[in-house]
């Protein structure tokens, strides 16, 4: 019985490790502001597939991502929500990236203290969070390569698969 549960609770900690949480920890509802102080939550977002992206401006790899995510978010017609949570700047480096990514389509948030990335176990950028369209955690990713971005797309559109106009964004030029 006690092997049982030390199997149990050692299996409970390696989820925890390979999905970026960790144990007792709730990720955030709250995503931040826009730089027009809308206030952005996942609970209000519910019916949409939400992808959540942590990123800063020094971040190569998050500026090669958010184009990408973009458009996926305009050819989801309405069924996906892109928000870029900026980690950690000061706000007239958020301001400056905010105003060159409005034309990506992409939602941008600011994360000053980082207290956002925290509840998300944010180690390293880009960090990608997707949830379904119910609200609930359905897959993180660490980083950013062109061979993943095939399974990035997978997982935003899988809750959507029944919206055939989404699977034109496997041509998007990865």
């Amino acid at each position: 019985m006690l092997k049982n549960v030390i199997l149990i609770k050692a299996s409970i900690i390696l989820f925890c490790a390979l999905t970026n949480l960790t144990l007792n920890a709730e990720p955030s509802n709250y995503l931040g502001k826009t730089k027009y102080g809308e206030e952005v939550h996942i609970d209000a977002l519910k019916g949409k597939v939400v992808v959540v992206s942590f990123w800063a401006s020094w971040c190569t790899y998050c500026m090669k991502e958010m184009p990408i995510l973009g458009e996926i978010s305009k050819r989801s017609e309405g069924f996906v929500e892109v928000i870029a949570v900026n980690v950690k700047e000061d706000r007239k480096i958020y301001s400056e990236f905010s105003r060159r990514l409005k034309k990506t389509g992409v939602k941008v948030t600011w994360d000053r203290r980082g207290k956002i990335s925290d509840t998300y176990n944010v180690k390293g950028l880009p960090h990608l969070v997707i949830f379904d369209t119910e609200g609930d955690l359905a897959y993180t990713h660490k980083g950013y390569g062109k061979n993943s971005l095939k399974q990035i797309v997978n997982k935003i559109i899988e809750p959507l698969t029944r919206r055939s106009s989404l699977l034109d964004c496997y041509k998007l030029e990865l």
